[in-house]
């Protein structure tokens, strides 16, 4: 809910570069919530418990209500947008926004089918503790965001953006398949790692890092992709 409004927001005060700063905000909110994931799991819940996790995100949120509510008293952020500030729509864009639409949920329906897939797989090579499930959602949504900041510079140097769109899904399909051979070698990695890594606090560390990292081997590149 709040990503559309701040979207909104940036569009609103900024229209002529407004592709550009909703990108870089969806860069900065899906690293913030993958940072989150490692934070509330290896700090907070083991700091406070679960209540007192749940509670530092609502004065976190409490924190930036404040923020927000003196930027909104700033008159540049409730004027209306000008209109004749802003480019038209080019003419290859000239496609129903229903079809549009259609493909913007068949691709997020298609990344959360990823992301059930790869969790239930990654399990079998990193463990089903809580820790594990933490390192694989980061690392899945670590890949949203550096998506999202690559595709923020190169936004104007795309002639065609609805024809890029179609070569994304189809290299999409193309790394699904390349992920299979990734997971592939990830229980040899796992294996390797275990032979060599010592049962105390400093190889559990390590033990963590490298699941992280065959976390993000097999999801990364498609989840780069997917945004």
């Amino acid at each position: 809910m709040r990503f559309p409004l701040i979207a909104g927001a940036m569009s609103r005060r900024f229209p002529q570069k407004s592709d550009r700063l909703i990108a870089l905000a969806y860069f900065s909110n899906s690293l913030g919530a993958s940072a989150g994931a490692l934070l509330g799991a290896f700090v907070l819940i083991g700091a406070v418990g679960l209540p007192g996790t749940v509670m530092s995100a609502g004065l976190v949120n409490i924190a930036l209500a404040v923020v927000v509510w003196f930027v909104a008293n700033d008159d540049a952020w409730s004027s209306p947008p000008d209109r004749a500030k802003q480019s038209p729509a080019p003419s290859h864009l000239a496609v129903g926004v229903g079809a549009l639409l259609c493909v913007s949920a068949l691709t997020g329906a298609a990344s959360f089918m990823y992301e059930i897939a790869w969790i239930r797989m990654l399990s079998l090579v990193l463990g089903s503790t809580t820790h594990s499930f933490e390192l694989m959602l980061s690392g899945f949504i670590l890949g949203l965001a550096i998506g999202a900041m690559w595709f923020r510079s190169r936004l104007e140097q795309m002639q065609n953006p609805v024809r890029f769109l179609g070569y994304v899904q189809a290299a999409m399909a193309v790394l699904a398949l390349l992920s299979l051979f990734a997971y592939d070698q990830a229980f040899f990695m796992m294996s390797q790692l275990l032979n060599v890594l010592e049962r105390t606090t400093t190889g559990y560390i390590w033990f963590l890092l490298a699941s992280h990292g065959i976390a993000l081997l097999v999801m990364f590149r498609l989840q780069f992709a997917l945004e």
